[in-house]
């Protein structure tokens, strides 16, 4: 008779880039969407990972065992750099810092020494005290 309980028999390994305190991204099941959460606990018996989201500390998720694949291609995924990890043991001699707040220059067409001007203003530009045109009078008979 087959087992009426819905869990596998055989128990799911879990990838060892899922463990407890791992930071990783979940894959919105309903509209894509990545985000970023950590291990919170591992649950061995219900065979679920327990995340938390970073965006928002209080919203947790229970997430199978089975959704959590090896490959990396499931809806709990690593996240391959959570920090920046320097390339090189040091700076170039040449090195040239770019303030991450200063806008970047924009290459393209040159603006327009002589902007299109409307020759009438729009409706929405006419002021009220505007004389209204004269009214045609009824032909006399």
């Amino acid at each position: 008779r087959p087992s009426s309980s819905s869990r596998s028999a055989i128990p799911i390994v879990l990838p060892d880039w899922c463990e407890k305190g791992t930071n990783l991204v979940y894959i919105s099941k309903s509209n894509g969407q990545a985000h970023t959460v950590q291990v919170e606990k591992i649950e061995e018996r219900q065979q679920m990972v327990v995340i938390r989201f970073d965006s928002n500390r209080k919203v947790w998720k229970r997430v199978p065992f089975i959704e959590v694949r090896k490959f990396g291609d499931g809806t709990l995924r690593p996240l391959w750099k959570k920090t920046e990890v320097a390339t090189v043991p040091q700076k170039p001699a040449n090195f040239v810092d770019v303030d991450a707040d200063a806008s970047p220059e924009v290459s393209g067409p040159a603006p327009n020494p002589n902007p299109v001007v409307d020759a009438e203003p729009s409706p929405e530009e006419v002021s009220p005290e505007a004389p209204e045109p004269s009214k045609k009078r009824p032909a006399s008979v």
